[in-house]
C-alpha cells in the first residue's frame, strides 16, 4: 500500500540569520516566525493530516506548532484560543528525527526548558536525555543513520494505524532539520527543500521489506490554475478585469515621491481619510462642483478624519474666494514616506453584486456593513488599520477602471504638490458612487455623476470619461514605473483553504454562500500577514515575472495545439517535439517524467524561494503543460490530442487569451471595468475607437445593478 509523507523543513532560526553555530537550541527569528504563519496558509492537504511529528528542537517545535495550528486537535492549544480544530492531528515529539549533529545550534533544551517555552504541550513521553548527543542520539553518521531508518520503519506502523481509525486523516507530517531529510531520504547530500518548505512523498515497501520514499512528480494544490491567474493579473488592468472576483490579499509598497491624483470640488488640502488615483485623468472624472451653495473650506457639510476632527483645509497659494460654480479641481500629491498598504486584487472597487466585493466585504470588514456604502468600507478598514493593525497598514489599494488607494492619513502620508482648477463642465454626467449616499465627493470612487462617463447617453466619443478609459487601458499589462511592489511569497488568499468558492458559480468565485465561521480562519491569517509587517524583510522575489515567462512561452502554442488545423498524429508529435526538444535525453528518450520536470522547470530560477504558494502553484501549472507537451509525443490520436489541450486551455482561462488583436492605433481593446461595460464586451473583447466612444448603459450592464441593503 502507498501511503503520502509530507516532510518540512524548519523555518529561519537565529543560527540561520546570524550564521552562528554556537548558539544553543536557537529559536526562530521574526521572518521564520512568519514562514511558519505563510506555511499555515498555503499548505493544501491540511484536511489530509492525521499525524504531525515533529523534532523537539525548538525552532521545529515553533514551526510545527505555529505551521499546523488549524490541523492540530484543538487539544493542544489553550481553551478559547481559536487555534486547533476538534477531531484534528495528533502531536507527536519524535527525538529520532532531531537534527543530525553535536553542534550547539543542534542540540535541544532540556524538557523543563521546553516545557515553560510551550506551557501548552506536555512533554512526559520525551526520553529525559534525548538531548545528551550520546548513544543512540549521538551525531556521527552511523547513529544518524540508524536514526533515520528507525523512523522509516516506525512511519509504515503509524500509517497503518491511520488507516486503521477509517477516518479521513490518513498523510503524515514530519517537522525536521535539512541534514536528517537527507537521511530519512536515504541521500545524505539532499538539499531540496527550503526553510518553511515541503515536499512530499510516497512512501512503500520494495520486495525485500525495505522502506522507500518516492518524492511525488510535483507538488500540486488543487487551486493552483486560480493562484496563478491571481499572481498573474495582480496590479494589472486587464488581467484583474478578466478575473475581476478577487480571492486574495497582499502587501503592496508604493516608494516615497510616487505622485497621486484626487479630484474634488474645492482647492483646499484634504485631511483625513480620502481616495486617490494612480493616473490624472481618473482623478479628472470627481474634479467637478458640488453646487452653487458650496463654500470654500468644506466638502458638503463637514468633511471630517477619522478621529471626529473638522477637516483642516486651508486653501493653497492663489486659490482665493468661491470656486466657480462649474468648475472643480485637481490635487496632485507625492507620497511622503513608502506607503503600506493592503492590495485587493480582482475589481475590488466595483460595486456590483456579481462577487467583486466578496472578499471585501466579508473577508477583510468581517460582515459588519450596515449600509454598504463605499464611505463605510473606507472607515472601518481605516479604523482597522489604526486600531487592531496598530498602524501597520496606511491605506487599501483597489481596482475599478484604474486603480485607486483609500488612504487613511492624507495629512500625515503626502506632500501636496499642486492644486489646479479643472476645465468648467456644464451637463456634466455623474459616475456611479456620486449615488452612494455615505460617500463625500472626491477622489477616484466619489461622486460625479449618474451613469459615468460613457455611461447614460450611450456610446460618445471624446471628452474626460475617453480620456479616463484610454488612461487606464495603458495600464493593462502594468501599473508602470515600479510604482507598486507586491509580495508574492506571503499573501493571503481563499484559494489556499478547503472551501468550495465555485458551489454557487461554475465561472466565478464567490463567498456569500459560505457561513462566516467558514471564513474566519482567512481573517485570521490576513491578520497574522498584516501584522507581520515591518518585523521582517517583505521577498523581494518576482514571482510575477516566471507567470509572465510561462503564459508568453505557451499561449499561442496551446492555442495552436488546441485549435489548429492538424490532420494527423505525426504532426502533433512534431509540433510537441518542437516544445520539448531542449529537454528530452535522447539517449534515454522514454523517461518522460525527467523530460517532463526539466520543461517545469525552465523558467524557474534556482534562487526562487520553495517554500511558499506561489512556488507550489506555478511549478504546477508548468508541470501540467509540460506533462501534456510529453504526453503528446506519442499520440496517435489527433481528436483526443486537441481534446486535451482544450481542456488544459479551459483549465488555466489566461486572461490572455481574452485580449483583441490588430488593434489600431486609435482604438482601444474594450472590456468592462467597472462601472462601464456590457455583457457582449465581455464574452468577446473587442476593438473600439473615439467614434463609437465607450460602452453605453444598455439593458446588458455587465455589471448589473449596485448592491446596498
Amino acid at each position: 500500500m502507498t501511503y503520502r509523507l509530507h516532510i518540512i523543513r524548519h523555518a529561519e532560526g537565529t543560527h540561520n540569520l546570524a550564521h552562528d553555530t554556537r548558539i544553543l537550541d536557537p529559536e526562530l527569528t521574526p521572518l521564520g516566525v512568519s514562514q511558519a504563519q505563510n506555511l499555515c496558509r498555503s499548505f493544501p492537504y491540511k484536511a489530509d493530516v492525521g499525524l504531525v511529528i515533529a523534532s523537539p528542537l525548538r525552532r521545529t517545535l515553533c514551526t510545527a506548532y505555529e505551521g499546523f495550528r488549524d490541523v492540530l486537535d484543538q487539544r493542544y492549544f489553550p481553551s478559547g484560543s481559536g487555534n486547533g480544530v476538534a477531531d484534528g492531528a495528533h502531536f507527536l515529539l519524535d527525538p529520532d528525527v532531531q537534527a543530525h549533529s553535536d553542534r550547539p545550534c543542534d542540540t535541544g533544551s532540556e524538557v523543563r526548558v521546553l516545557e515553560a517555552a510551550f506551557p501548552d504541550l506536555s512533554f512526559g513521553d520525551l526520553d529525559a536525555k534525548w538531548h545528551v548527543k550520546v548513544g543512540v542520539y549521538a551525531g556521527d553518521s552511523e547513529s544518524v543513520r540508524r536514526r533515520a531508518e528507525k523512523v522509516r520503519q516506525r512511519l509504515v506502523m503509524q500509517f497503518g494505524q491511520l488507516a486503521e481509525g477509517q477516518g479521513k486523516r490518513r498523510d503524515i507530517v514530519v517537522v525536521t532539520h535539512g541534514g536528517m531529510i537527507g537521511q530519512l531520504l536515504g541521500a545524505p547530500g539532499y538539499r531540496g527543500i527550503d526553510e518553511a518548505g515541503w515536499r512530499s512523498f510516497a512512501v512503500t515497501r520494495d520486495e525485500e521489506g525495505k522502506v522507500i520514499l518516492s518524492e511525488f512528480g510535483a507538488k500540486t494544490h488543487p487551486n493552483a490554475n486560480h493562484v496563478f491567474n491571481t499572481i498573474h493579473s495582480s496590479m494589472r488592468q486587464w488581467g484583474s478585469s478578466v478575473h475581476h472576483n478577487g480571492m486574495s490579499f497582499f502587501l503592496a509598497t508604493v516608494p516615497e515621491g510616487t505622485q497621486f491624483y484626487h479630484g474634488t470640488s474645492t482647492p483646499y488640502p484634504v485631511n483625513g481619510v480620502e481616495w486617490l488615483a494612480f493616473e490624472p485623468e481618473h482623478a479628472m472624472v470627481f474634479a467637478r462642483p458640488r453646487g452653487i451653495d458650496h463654500k470654500p473650506g468644506s466638502e458638503g457639510k463637514k468633511s471630517k478624519s477619522r478621529g471626529g476632527r473638522d477637516s483642516l483645509q486651508h486653501p493653497i497659494k492663489g486659490a482665493a474666494g468661491y470656486p466657480p460654480v462649474n468648475a472643480g479641481y485637481l490635487h496632485t500629491y507625492a507620497a511622503a514616506k513608502d506607503l503600506r498598504l493592503l492590495y485587493l486584487d480582482g475589481m475590488a472597487a466595483g460595486k456590483s453584486a456579481i462577487g467583486t466585493l466578496d472578499a471585501q466585504d466579508r473577508i477583510l470588514l468581517n460582515d459588519t456593513l450596515v449600509e454598504r456604502s463605499e464611505r463605510e468600507r473606507a472607515e472601518i478598514a481605516c479604523g482597522m488599520a489604526d486600531g487592531v493593525w496598530e498602524g501597520r497598514i496606511d491605506g487599501v489599494l483597489r481596482m475599478e477602471a484604474g486603480f485607486e488607494i483609500i488612504l487613511c492619513h492624507f495629512e500625515r502620508d503626502l506632500q501636496v504638490v499642486r492644486i489646479t482648477q479643472a476645465k468648467e463642465q456644464r451637463n456634466a454626467k455623474r459616475h456611479p458612487h456620486e449615488d452612494d449616499r455615505s460617500r463625500k465627493a472626491g477622489g477616484p470612487g466619489g461622486p460625479a455623476g449618474p451613469g459615468g462617463p460613457g455611461r447614460g447617453g450611450g456610446r460618445g466619443g471624446g471628452g474626460i470619461g475617453y480620456d479616463w478609459v484610454t488612461a487606464v487601458a495603458a495600464r493593462y499589462h502594468d501599473i508602470g514605473g515600479h510604482r507598486v511592489s507586491l509580495d508574492f511569497d506571503n499573501f493571503v488568499t481563499a484559494y489556499a483553504y478547503d472551501l468550495d468558492l465555485f458551489a454557487q458559480d461554475l465561472e466565478r468565485p464567490r463567498l456569500t454562500h459560505l457561513s462566516t465561521e467558514e471564513l474566519e480562519p482567512i481573517r485570521q491569517d490576513l491578520k497574522n500577514l498584516v501584522m507581520m509587517q515591518g518585523t521582517a524583510e517583505p521577498s523581494s522575489f518576482d514571482w510575477q515575472v516566471v507567470a509572465d515567462m510561462i503564459v508568453t512561452r505557451y499561449s499561442d502554442e496551446l492555442q495552436n495545439m488546441a485549435n489548429g488545423n492538424h490532420s494527423s498524429p505525426s504532426e502533433l508529435r512534431q509540433r510537441a517535439e518542437r516544445m520539448l526538444g531542449a529537454f528530452i535525453d535522447y539517449s534515454d528518450s522514454d523517461n518522460t517524467k525527467a523530460t517532463t520536470d526539466r520543461c517545469a522547470d525552465q523558467f524557474i530560477p534556482k534562487r526562487a524561494p520553495t517554500s511558499g504558494l506561489a512556488f507550489q502553484a506555478i511549478r504546477s501549472v508548468s508541470r501540467t503543460i509540460c506533462s501534456t507537451f510529453t504526453a503528446a509525443l506519442a499520440t496517435e490520436d489527433v481528436d483526443a490530442t486537441k481534446a486535451r489541450f482544450q481542456d488544459l486551455m479551459k483549465y488555466l482561462s489566461w486572461a490572455s487569451w481574452k485580449e483583441c488583436r490588430g488593434c489600431a492605433y486609435d482604438e482601444l481593446c474594450v472590456i468592462p471595468m467597472w462601472p462601464m461595460g456590457t455583457v457582449e464586451d465581455y464574452e468577446h473583447p473587442s476593438c473600439s475607437n473615439t467614434d463609437k466612444g465607450l460602452p453605453g448603459d444598455k439593458s446588458d450592464s455587465y455589471w448589473g445593478s449596485m448592491p446596498h441593503d
